[in-house]
């Protein structure tokens, strides 16, 4: 148990379970894709961001820096198309090549398809077009 120092209020508790009890999100855990090459729910929220880059030398360097040197921008549509889309390859022990700097070729590999939302005018119209 955590206990705050000082007085705390009377709307207010001064006790918190200790963090090695807290009970972990389940999302947490969670992968997706090919276990040889899965991804965790914050490698999908970086996807997410990354498909927001105009150019194509960005989004190459944004999975650089992200990922490593393993995952591979296979596909991707203009910026300004509707809608803007990227797919992006991992490849098999891609994170154990990003901290080792070498992986297993064995394996399969995991095809994530990231859409870009509303950003632009043009997409702003076509939002209205659903309601």
């Amino acid at each position: 148990m955590v206990v705050a120092n000082g007085s705390c209020a009377k709307n207010f508790t001064c006790h918190w379970p200790d963090p090695g009890d807290a009970q972990p999100y389940p999302i947490c855990s969670k992968n997706w894709g090919n276990s040889d090459s899965a991804l965790s729910a914050l490698d999908l929220a970086a996807m997410s961001w990354i498909v927001y880059e105009q150019k194509e030398e960005d989004i190459e360097q944004l999975l650089a820096t992200t990922f490593g040197p393993g995952p591979e921008l296979v596909n991707s549509t203009d910026y300004s198309s509707t809608p803007r889309w990227i797919a992006v390859r991992f490849p098999p022990d891609w994170k154990h090549r990003a901290t080792n700097g070498t992986a297993e070729k064995n394996g399969g590999d995991t095809m994530v398809v990231a859409v870009k939302g509303t950003s632009t005018l043009q997409d702003g119209y076509l939002d209205t077009a659903f309601f």
